[in-house]
């Protein structure tokens, strides 16, 4: 059996946890992969604790010397932000050591640098759980979908906003009020403008219109608007005309170019949109033979046969 020896940069909340996930579940990765992952290095730059350091594994508050240590065979970023983790991706990959990361904001803003250097070392990086961490879109988009040609892809991309949208909607509250109620329940990210002002949704659609489409896009090429100015009365002048308000990350490839965006929509109620309440997310890919394929976050897969400009 295979083994591999995994570093991981970041060792906060979400590297914590993946270092416990990969121990307490070692045997089931290795049973139904063939693979033993084992965690050999840690790094955090405010340094770790010795009763936090996984079994067997060393600290590092350097990250450079995780990425050159000679018992890790696969980094793990979970740093965050755009400038120390690209760094980090990069020397990591010149090592001739695979990525793993779940940083959308990094992938979207330099996603076609990495991916360069990597296809340029035969590298791969991985970054399924950037977009919808509990589903395989993006290995939909990639291998289920290859031998057909996607002309859309859009939903809702953002848990957070739909929440507040929802709550608006069936208990008639205020926007400030619904925020401060998502904020409470734990879903809100701690920069709040990451979910309310749109920017979590536009850097996932980036991601995945650059996987549907095959081509280069940056984030500042994605007009986008948030729901930070939407009123109970527009919620209710929605329900009036049989629709809601749903927060819409949308690319269509045409003739002209890529249309895409991410605003709020009145979609109408008979739209599968309208039906994605709380903090569940959906999204559509659109090809000439799948035709419309609905994804759901909560693991649900259904058809639809509606196209984008009915909804």
């Amino acid at each position: 059996m295979n083994r591999v020896r995994v570093g991981i940069a970041g060792f906060g909340t979400v590297g914590r946890a993946t270092a416990e996930i990969i121990s307490a579940h070692a045997d089931l990765i290795a049973q139904r992969s063939g693979v033993w992952l084992a965690v050999t290095a840690v790094c955090r730059r405010t340094g770790v604790k010795t009763e936090d350091i996984p079994a067997g594994a060393r600290a590092f508050s350097d990250w450079n010397q995780l990425v050159t240590a000679s018992d890790v065979d696969v980094t793990v970023e979970t740093m965050g932000g755009t400038d120390e983790a690209r760094h980090l991706v990069l020397a990591s990959l010149k090592q001739g050591k695979p990525v793993v990361t779940a940083n959308k904001n990094l992938v979207a803003t330099h996603g076609d640098e990495l991916f360069a250097l990597a296809a340029s070392q035969n590298l791969p990086i991985g970054f399924e759980a950037s977009v919808a961490g509990g589903i395989p879109i993006l290995r939909v988009i990639h291998e289920s979908t290859a031998g057909d040609r996607l002309r859309a892809v859009h939903g809702i991309l953002n848990g957070t906003s739909n929440y507040i949208l929802t709550q608006m909607e069936s208990r008639g509250i205020e926007f400030e009020t619904a925020l401060e109620e998502a904020q409470k329940a734990g879903y809100a990210e701690a920069d709040l403008t990451l979910d309310i002002d749109g920017l979590d949704a536009r850097d996932k659609l980036c991601i995945l219109a650059r996987m549907a489409f095959g081509g280069r896009l940056k984030v500042s090429m994605i007009p986008t608007y948030g729901i930070r100015q939407v009123r109970a009365i527009d919620v209710h002048s929605a329900n009036r005309l049989d629709s809601t308000i749903r927060l819409v990350g949308s690319a269509e490839n045409t003739q002209s170019g890529i249309e895409i965006s991410v605003r709020p929509w009145m979609v109408s109620r008979r739209s599968m949109l309208a039906k994605v309440d709380g903090v569940n997310n959906a999204v559509f890919l659109v090809g000439d033979k799948i035709g419309v394929q609905n994804v759901l976050w909560t693991w649900c897969w259904r058809r639809c046969h509606r196209c984008r400009r009915s909804f």
